[in-house]
């Protein structure tokens, strides 16, 4: 799997799990042979993905194998039935959570645990369209189901049956949120979205040879960080002829594709660019290199905003080669320590600017923070971590003890509450575990929101997991030397 990310789809069995097309540009989608989760629209694209697939394959079948909880037949489609139903469902998930990492033999990918969490399930009664194809009179062509059906709008919330449908098409389709959308309108403009990324994707996937296709952002040389679109401005920006000719035409993007895009792959470089230069004595603007630990993250969870890190070469002319050190509990290093090159655009390429990803363990598995600007934690949570899991631990050791080099933590969160309980998280932390205590910690700056995050246009309709990609709280530590 390249860093493209995945879209909605592919998790809905909606679309082939490796070219993310479907009939009639495809032929017929068929399951896997082996963990019949996902679809192939044919033998070459099963064959491409089988690499990356194999581990999470194995593991799902012999999952499948064993014993499932009882589940009676419905006596009715009351809420109380339905909800009980549910409730069995939800208790056996996580059952099999635990399993699946457990016949992997190590913790999940983050694609991993999206094609368990993500699985199709009824909206209704929780069922899993594996489990509706054992019933008794099964749909006659090969995956499908008798009487399983998907939302013709969203292409993602699915049914077992058409009683479930009615009981819940409503809910889905009708009953408006905060926002004035649907929930199946806010799915259908994630779908766009998606089919935006991998245009990109494909289109410009040249520019970047031989490197893997990645998402492509629309892009330009930003006079400032704080000077991004207004509300007003975005017909002017979309006709700039640098931004014009990295956008898809056919069909032309619509302004909500492009504010997805801007919020969810430009706000984390304009975030990291304010706070490192906010950074007492930091030569940023002037340095050649620039080197980023990002914790608890992975090619995978980066996927959809780290094309976009290049804008930091554009904000800094000086800037020659880029090194992000993906940090995350269970990566082993990548590329024997190399990495992977990211792509650039035209100008950078032509220029012998580099950039690379590699991925690690985290800080302390590097051995030292040192030859990094900054440590950075992007909507992350280390006060809500598990208390059994060592990595957050180990990584503030590495960053804050009195012996470790004095590389900044800086944290973004969503909210003014969360940023203020992630410090206080980390600084009773030192107070308990580091040898210098939280006398040892310099508080570089305390919660403050972003200055550019009130001026941007919201959009709160479109949402990934539940959760607007924004950082608009940030505060940052370092080591008192």
């Amino acid at each position: 799997m390249d860093l493209a990310p995945v879209p909605t789809l592919a998790y809905a069995g909606q679309v082939c799990f490796s070219c993310y097309r479907a009939p009639p540009q495809t032929e017929e989608l068929r399951r896997c042979g082996g963990c019949r989760r996902v679809k192939f629209c044919s033998a070459e694209c099963s064959k491409k993905e089988w690499k990356d697939h194999k581990p999470f394959c194995l593991s799902f079948s012999t999952l499948r194998q064993r014993p499932h909880a009882y589940l009676p037949p419905l006596s009715s489609n009351s809420p109380s039935a339905l909800s009980a139903r549910r409730e069995t469902h939800r208790s056996q998930f996580l059952l099999e959570d635990e399993l699946l990492t457990a016949a992997l033999g190590r913790d999940q990918t983050v694609l991993e645990g999206q094609l368990l969490w993500r699985e199709p399930r009824c909206r209704e009664c929780g069922d899993r369209e594996g489990e509706v194809e054992t019933r008794e009179g099964a749909g006659e062509k090969e995956g499908e189901a008798k009487g399983w059906r998907f939302c013709g709008g969203c292409k993602v919330v699915q049914w077992c049956c058409g009683e479930h449908e009615k009981l819940g098409s409503e809910g889905h389709r009708e009953v408006k949120g905060a926002d004035g959308r649907s929930q199946c309108e806010t799915l259908q403009l994630s779908t766009e979205i998606d089919e935006f990324h991998l245009r990109h994707s494909l289109s410009q996937a040249h520019l970047a040879s031989p490197s893997p296709p990645s998402l492509w952002i629309p892009t330009r040389r930003l006079s400032s960080p704080t000077h991004l679109p207004s509300s007003g401005g975005w017909e002017a920006y979309l006709a700039d002829p640098l931004v014009a000719r990295s956008l898809p035409t056919s069909p032309p993007p619509t302004k909500a594709q492009i504010y997805g895009i801007w919020l969810e792959a430009l706000s984390p470089p304009i975030s990291f660019l304010a706070a490192l230069r906010r950074i007492p004595s930091s030569n940023i603007d002037i340095s050649k290199t620039l080197t980023l630990h990002l914790l608890e993250e992975t090619h995978q969870s980066l996927s959809a905003w780290l094309p976009a890190l290049e804008e930091l070469g554009h904000q800094l002319p000086s800037l020659r080669s880029m090194e992000i050190r993906a940090c995350a509990p269970t990566t082993t290093s990548s590329g024997g320590g190399k990495g992977v090159p990211l792509p650039l655009c035209p100008e950078c390429k032509a220029e012998g600017k580099e950039r690379r990803v590699v991925s690690c363990g985290g800080v302390s598995a590097e051995g030292k923070a040192g030859g990094a600007q900054a440590a950075v934690v992007w909507n992350r949570s280390f006060a809500q971590a598990d208390p059994d899991s060592p990595f957050w631990a180990d990584q503030l050791r590495a960053l804050l003890s009195p012996s470790s080099p004095s590389t900044p933590l800086i944290w973004f969160s969503l909210t003014a509450e969360e940023s203020s309980d992630e410090l206080d998280a980390v600084l009773s932390f030192a107070r308990s575990s580091l040898p210098g205590g939280e006398e040892g910690v310099e508080v570089l700056w305390r919660p403050e929101r972003n200055e550019w995050s009130g001026g941007w246009p919201r959009v709160d309709l479109w949402e990934e997991d539940g959760v607007v990609r924004r950082g608009e709280w940030s505060w940052a530590v370092r080591r008192r030397e």
